[in-house]
């Protein structure tokens, strides 16, 4: 019932984690490997969430 509230929240997520690696590549921190495999992975993995979902929501419009 929620889905589009879930992938909002989702994607915000994903832009937290981005800001986050963007803060650490410009103060050039010792973790910022770490924080782009974090970034990347969850950036990733909320596309392909989102997607399904929205394929779902959507019922597949303009695949029949």
């Amino acid at each position: 019932k929620h889905k589009c509230a879930d992938i909002l929240l989702e994607v915000e997520l994903a832009k937290s984690t981005a800001y986050y690696a963007a803060a650490a590549a410009a103060e050039n921190t010792d973790d910022l490997p770490a924080v782009a495999s974090l970034t990347k992975a969850c950036a990733s993995d909320t596309y392909m969430k989102a997607a399904q979902e929205c394929i779902q929501i959507h019922g597949g419009i303009g695949f029949t």
